[in-house]
């Protein structure tokens, strides 16, 4: 995400837009944990509507 947006912003996007196509927008190549109104996407080949609020974070592992 362009350093500009300050990791928000509100984008417009074709009708049955995939979260692949969000990711490709934005030219994300590295893992990501994506989010969909609080729900993690599991299928990247999922449907946006119009409205929906989208978090992308990259994994962290721990122990």
């Amino acid at each position: 995400m362009p350093s500009e947006c300050k990791g928000v912003a509100t984008v417009t996007m074709a009708e049955r837009a995939t979260v692949a196509d969000l990711l490709a927008r934005f030219e994300i190549d590295q893992p990501v944990v994506v989010m969909v109104n609080g729900s993690r996407v599991r299928d990247r080949l999922e449907e946006l509507q119009a409205g929906d609020i989208v978090g992308m974070f990259t994994p962290v592992a721990g122990g």
